[in-house]
């Protein structure tokens, strides 16, 4: 991908992020806050945010790992891929037990 088309791609995320941005969050999102009422929208808010800080735990740097561990060693690729398969179906239930737990308590 040369230079130019590199620079149009990103502006025209930059040109879309920027109008959609302000009318989610005047018009859709204030909507939903006015229906909804300051403490009902208050408590989705919260675990949205603790939902969004528990999602470190689906990755736990496996990403990084596996791109090194993938570069390094192309032929071994299949049995690397079930191993962190398995790994991330642990890591979702770990995930959705605590959003589980967090919306129980609150």
């Amino acid at each position: 991908m040369n230079q130019l088309q590199y620079f149009k791609n990103i502006s025209f995320l930059f040109i879309i992020n920027f109008g959609i941005k302000p009318i989610w969050v005047f018009l859709i999102e204030r909507k939903f806050q006015l229906v909804l009422g300051q403490s009902v929208y208050g408590n989705y808010f919260s675990t949205l945010s603790l939902i969004y800080i528990y999602s470190v735990i689906l990755d736990l740097g496996l990403h990084t790992y596996t791109t090194k561990v993938i570069s390094e060693k192309s032929k071994s690729t299949e049995s690397h891929f079930y191993q962190l398969l398995s790994l991330k179906g642990i890591l979702i239930g770990i995930y959705f037990g605590l959003i589980g737990l967090t919306i129980l308590l609150s």
